[in-house]
């Protein structure tokens, strides 16, 4: 696979970028099996998108971004795929915006897309930075989720179905 980007790094930057992808994703091993929900065969592209965004950051900083990008496709597949009842999907959504918000949700779900972002949560909490950018990190992950709301209160709408 040729990968523009990559190929117009020096040797050394692409052994950087790709020794990185490397340990992130068999760094990811364990925590994949606790949640197959999320998609194996992602790990390789979207850590290699992260190590080449940022190859000099610490590899616990490239884990705690993959895993979180991982997780965002994840809950781009529940909504398109629509693995889980609209009810389900809706109140999840909720608690998910008010989990990554560092609140406790008003209905606990006890599924593996909130202890993984409940996991996520506690890696970034991690970096000392997170405490400046939380507020915005969680505003903007709150418009991603209504974002993916909205996608699908469309599709529904577009297929003549009911849609809250």
């Amino acid at each position: 696979m040729r990968i523009p980007f990559l190929a117009s790094q020096s040797v050394d930057e692409q052994q950087l970028i790709l020794d990185l992808t490397r340990r992130t994703a068999e760094g990811l091993t364990d925590w994949l099996a606790r949640y197959p929900i999320v998609r194996a065969a992602r790990v390789w592209p979207v850590a290699l998108s992260v190590s080449a965004a940022a190859p000099l950051t610490s590899d616990r900083g490239i884990m705690a971004a993959t895993k979180l990008g991982l997780w965002i496709f994840a809950l781009d597949d529940v909504f398109d795929e629509e693995l889980i009842p609209e009810s389900m999907l809706l109140r999840r959504a909720e608690s998910y915006q008010e989990l990554i918000g560092g609140q406790r949700p008003r209905r606990e779900t006890d599924d593996d897309m909130s202890t993984a972002l409940r996991d996520i949560r506690r890696d970034l909490e991690e970096f000392p930075v997170f405490s400046l950018l939380q507020d915005e990190f969680s505003a903007s992950f709150c418009r991603m989720v209504e974002g993916m709301l909205n996608e699908y209160r469309w599709r529904m709408i577009r297929r003549g179905g009911e849609s809250n």
